[in-house]
């Protein structure tokens, strides 16, 4: 007769404990992010990372403060780790394109604009800001189409007043 029989592993309490750590980590750097603390809403996110390394909201969020901060090339590994392990995230794709905006690299930007429309269709920065990409490289054709689609799709985007006048 075949029978499940439990199996607890030996490092089962460690890893419990470890998680907790992670938890307590990401609590304390969203608090810190909160209170605008950011290089030490940073470091608390780094301790969640080392004890809880496939969390990808952690990588995604000590990214997000790294490019607040200007720091763009910090930023990038981050949302790239985070994309590793959640390829679903269309907000990490376009904060990412944006660090590669900043950086210069119109290709990778541009690259991932197109995967957070791909995953966000509605999307209308996503189009302004790759509209924004292709004229940096000249595209004005490609350009336009984007920034008439971001229009079309949130007609915010451009304050008129400021073209009217």
């Amino acid at each position: 007769m075949n029978r499940v029989i439990p199996f607890a592993h030996k490092n089962g309490k460690a890893k419990a404990s470890r998680l907790e750590k992670g938890a307590s980590f990401f609590k304390k750097a969203l608090e810190l992010g909160v209170a605008k603390q950011y290089d030490e809403a940073i470091k608390a996110f780094s301790s969640c990372i080392s004890a809880m390394p496939d969390n990808a909201v952690a990588y995604y969020n000590r990214g997000l403060i790294r490019q607040y901060l200007g720091k763009h090339d910090l930023a990038i590994p981050d949302y790239t780790k985070a994309l590793e392990l959640c390829q679903c995230n269309p907000d990490a794709y376009y904060n990412r394109a944006i660090a590669y905006h900043h950086l210069g690299d119109l290709a990778r930007a541009i690259d991932d604009y197109t995967r957070t429309i791909e995953l966000s269709p509605n999307d209308a920065y996503a189009y302004w800001n790759r509209g924004v990409a292709f004229s940096d490289e000249k595209d004005y054709e490609r350009a336009a189409e984007d920034y008439c689609k971001a229009i079309e799709l949130e007609k915010r985007i451009v304050d008129f007043e400021r073209f009217a006048g």
